[in-house]
């Protein structure tokens, strides 16, 4: 165990960096990423594994903060009014057009057109016909060998 990690019911858990889960529920011992996550759990307070500050659960302020998640997520949700094909939402029309997760979830493997959420869903962009054929399709190759056959359970 290191400065970066604690031990949090026989597991280690990461306490700094980019993944880290530091606070954790005074009830549980569920870790979590902030102190409010952690107090709500079990609503009954957190703790800080790095310093060892506690915090009670406090519903006035869980339900201010909720109020406040509410106001960011119509905020972003303005600002992100272009969506692509599989539904995610993105600011720009380019970076909609170019849809990671329209790999996985359309059945054409691509994103084929953008619509804009703020003029009720008006097409704003649309591959051509000529094109969507010539677009690459994801097809399985079957495997020829059993990649597991060395391995010893």
């Amino acid at each position: 165990m290191s400065d970066s990690t604690a031990l949090v019911n026989g597991r280690e858990v990461t306490i700094t960096g980019p993944q880290a889960h530091p606070f954790r529920c005074a009830e549980c011992s569920s870790c979590f990423r902030q102190h409010r996550h952690a107090a709500r759990c079990c609503k009954m307070g957190s703790e800080d594994l790095r310093s060892g500050e506690t915090r009670d659960f406090c519903p006035i302020f869980e339900e201010a903060q909720i109020v406040a998640d509410e106001v960011r997520y119509e905020e972003t949700m303005r600002m992100c009014h272009y969506e692509c094909s599989c539904g995610e939402s993105f600011a720009r029309i380019e970076d909609a057009k170019m849809c990671k997760k329209c790999r996985v979830y359309t059945a054409e493997g691509f994103c084929t057109e953008v619509f804009d959420r703020a003029q009720d869903h008006k097409v704003v962009w649309s591959m051509p016909a000529r094109d969507r054929s010539a677009a690459p399709t994801h097809e399985v190759t079957p495997l020829t060998h059993n990649p597991f056959k060395g391995l010893k359970l």
